[in-house]
């Protein structure tokens, strides 16, 4: 219990990374076994899958890097006061695949996304190697400046995985625009597994009642 203790100590005292509208940062970000990554889509993709645009952090460095691969959905240099946006048009998917350290059979994983969207909420699912699709388990939204919002979202998985799929998708009948997508992850002891999702918790909702 005593490095489970000694763990949530240095969760407590961390001061996250931040960016643009990396609004709810993880206060994990950083420690061991995390990873963080920021797609702002300020470019086309071209031929393939695209590495974050910034925030490309491992800890330690994996030997594969996150991946964005965009399907069929589109792409707008500006819109709504904003530049560099993925459409997603109805029923269309797009996918980040996001390595994993080898955490064992004890370890369990927290995946964190944060994404502004405009026009309507698309599905965000963790997609696991097996095929399992699971749904967050926490998801919390505010507005933003000119129509846009901001999502966090959370899952907490009973593995660890070599790598899992964050798929978001738009579910509805009409086009959805994407501005900005940050995922964390860690992979953590099982005992320290829901003190360390509900410490990123309490600190988002203490940062929603500031605003």
């Amino acid at each position: 219990m005593l490095k489970y203790a000694s763990l949530l100590g240095v969760l407590l005292g961390l001061a996250p990374v931040s960016m643009a509208d990396d609004l709810n940062p993880p206060p994990w970000r950083g420690l061991l076994g995390s990873t963080f990554q920021h797609w702002g889509f300020n470019q086309p993709t071209t031929g393939g899958p695209q590495l974050p645009d910034s925030g490309f952090f491992q800890n330690p460095t994996l030997s594969q890097p996150p991946l964005f691969f965009p399907g069929n959905s589109g792409w707008t240099p500006t819109f709504q006061g904003r530049t560099g946006v993925r459409t997603l048009g109805p029923g269309v998917p797009i996918t980040f695949t996001i390595p994993n350290f080898d955490g064992g059979p004890d370890m369990t994983k927290i995946i964190w996304l944060q994404m502004t969207w405009w026009s309507a909420l698309p599905t965000a699912q963790v997609v696991l190697p097996t095929g399992a699709h699971i749904t967050p388990g926490f998801v919390n939204t505010v507005p933003l400046a000119g129509g846009w919002n901001h999502t966090t979202a959370t899952w907490s998985l009973d593995q660890c995985p070599p790598m899992e799929d964050v798929t978001i998708t738009n579910l509805t009948s009409s086009d959805v625009f994407l501005d900005q997508v940050v995922i964390d992850t860690i992979c953590v002891p099982e005992p320290a597994s829901m003190a360390v999702l509900g410490l990123g918790l309490v600190a988002l909702l203490k940062r929603r009642k500031r605003r």
